[in-house]
């Protein structure tokens, strides 16, 4: 970018716009159930902000760990991942050496690798575009092998 642009161009040069939903679309506050579970704050003006880039052919990414507070809603989550489909935005899903592996087959992160390519095979069919792994050679191995099944390579 250069040292003399105005806003307006560079804005133009912006491709993409990838953020951390928590602390950039809430403002921390949360609005406590009755069965103790909470759901978090989001200014409307955000979601309109996105939604208006987005109609201007801006790509947008959003990230994201706090979804699920029990296995059973991080498991019923990925079981629902094609609903992000509707977003028509690429969807990233990182699920290398969660708890929701460990705590299942009860095991230390340091023993999750099998569960991890497993998820990370599921979020495949489950159309996940972006895998955020630790494991890269694996997960590689996974999306070779998932792309030849599927007629993608």
């Amino acid at each position: 970018m250069g040292e003399n642009k105005n806003f307006k161009e560079l804005l133009a040069e912006v491709e993409a716009i990838v953020f951390d939903v928590d602390g950039v679309m809430t403002d921390g506050g949360i609005i406590p159930l009755a069965d103790g579970d909470f759901i978090r704050k989001y200014n409307a003006k955000d979601g309109y902000a996105l939604a208006y880039a987005a109609s201007h052919g801006f790509k947008i990414g959003v990230i994201s760990g706090g979804f699920g507070k029990t296995l059973e809603q991080n498991f019923e989550l990925f079981g629902n991942l094609r609903e992000f489909a509707m977003l028509e935005a690429p969807l990233l899903v990182g699920i290398s050496r969660k708890s929701m592996i460990t705590k299942t087959l009860g095991i230390n992160a340091s023993e999750a690798l099998d569960g991890t390519v497993v998820l990370n095979t599921m979020a495949l069919d489950r159309g996940a575009d972006i895998l955020r792994v630790h494991d890269v050679k694996e997960a590689s191995h996974a999306v070779a092998l998932w792309r030849a099944v599927n007629n993608k390579l």
